[in-house]
């Protein structure tokens, strides 16, 4: 381990030991994803579970408005000792989060005008609890600028329990996709809140950021495309075709999306450590040997994971899913520089290079919104795979280009 360290030039043991907690809330996340969604097969029917995956994705879409970019403007700031940062960013984000509460509540008129009054009544109560959701989760932002993984690592986790358990009942009992949502963010909105109290109480007697908002809102604009394509999919899905559609693309993505949040815990790992050296330079002969071991490991995992999928699905699915198999290895090749491009964001978000990150996420979200309605429409599932791979390809040489320059 010392010396595989000493080669890379590379503090191993912080990486594996902070590495191990950020890991922890995505194993989490992928075992008890996966009982939700066996749970929703064996419970429910497919349009039930559709329609829960297509409020989600509207929520991720119109969350653009509540200034997800002040996440990273929080870690950032936090990492350089201005604790006090927490609260304004909290009510910052809590403002901004009642547009997205009013754009949902437009959506849920929609469907209220269509008769589909449940449906509608989720979308309402989702966008609700947006706001204040939105301000207490960036408690996980502020640990990570203080690189208390484990402390991240026991929220995420935590989270993700506390959901599952509240989806379990719901769907035990027989209830629909109303009960679902409130479920899910009743349970969250009440485990943010205990931590988050807890870390307000140390934070507010620390220094404070002036420009930290103002960094995040730059963030937000700059990543505004990215992250509205990110969760377009599942809306044009529900808007275009079934919400048994919807059901069969949020299984096939599961574990792609679940191995792409594995890869991104080297993001809030990688962008302290950069951070905290603002006169080095990022790219150095160094580096491109970290990113050339980074690129292979990646490779040999993404293999892996296409020859197992068919058989975890079937093992978990039997033949009710069976659509979802091949898309969901295809969906696997989009994540074939997924670690690079960690490191990729690390840099540029440390540096604050804002420009880059703008052009990045314009990229980004050019590609994917451009390729979804090319090939949405022509392949349905199969157009989102391919537009999800085209994009994430697309974007990450960008960044490698941008990186090289710092």
């Amino acid at each position: 381990m010392e010396r595989l360290g000493t080669w890379l030039r590379t503090d191993i043991r912080y990486f594996l030991k902070g590495g191990l907690w950020l890991s922890l809330p995505i194993v989490a996340n992928h075992l008890l994803g996966l009982i939700r969604s066996v749970a929703f097969a064996r419970l429910t029917g497919q349009s039930t579970y559709g329609q829960f995956g297509f409020v989600n994705s509207v929520v991720g879409t119109l969350s653009i408005l509540a200034l997800p970019g002040i996440e990273v403007a929080l870690t950032e700031t936090v990492a350089r000792g201005n604790l006090g940062s927490l609260t304004d960013a909290a009510w910052a984000r809590a403002r901004w989060g009642l547009l997205s509460s009013l754009a949902m509540a437009g959506v849920s008129g929609y469907y209220t005008y269509l008769g589909k009054c449940e449906l509608a009544a989720a979308l309402l109560v989702a966008g609700a609890f947006l706001p204040f959701i939105s301000a207490l989760r960036l408690v996980q932002a502020y640990y990570n600028g203080r690189k208390l993984f484990n402390m991240v690592g026991l929220i995420s986790t935590g989270t993700v329990l506390t959901n599952t358990v509240a989806v379990l009942l719901v769907l035990w009992l027989g209830k629909g996709v109303l009960w679902l949502v409130v479920a899910v963010n009743g349970s969250q909105l009440v485990f943010y809140f205990v931590f988050y109290t807890l870390a307000a109480r140390h934070a507010r007697r620390g220094s404070r950021d002036p420009a930290m908002v103002a960094y995040g809102r730059s963030l937000t604009f700059s990543q505004a495309i990215s992250s509205v394509a990110f969760y377009l999919d599942g809306v044009i899905l529900g808007l275009t075709a079934s919400f048994e559609d919807v059901a069969i693309y949020t299984v096939a993505s599961f574990l792609p999306e679940s191995l792409k949040g594995f890869v991104k815990t080297l993001t809030p790992l990688a962008m302290p450590k950069i951070a905290e050296q603002p006169g080095k330079r990022v790219y150095s002969p160094q580096t491109m040997t970290r990113l050339l071991f980074l690129l292979i490991l990646n490779l040999l995992v993404v293999l892996v994971a296409i020859l197992a999928i068919p058989t975890i699905l079937a093992f978990f699915y039997g033949e009710l899913y069976a659509a979802s198999r091949t898309y969901a290895q295809l969906l696997m090749l989009s994540l074939v520089a997924g670690w690079p491009s960690s490191f990729f964001d690390a840099a540029l978000q440390a540096r604050k290079r804002t420009r880059d990150i703008y052009c990045f996420n314009l990229i980004y979200g050019a590609l994917q919104v451009s390729s979804l309605i090319i090939f949405v429409p022509l392949w349905g599932i199969l157009g989102i795979v391919l537009s999800r791979i085209v994009t994430r390809l697309g974007a990450t040489l960008y960044q490698w280009y941008a990186v090289t320059k710092i």
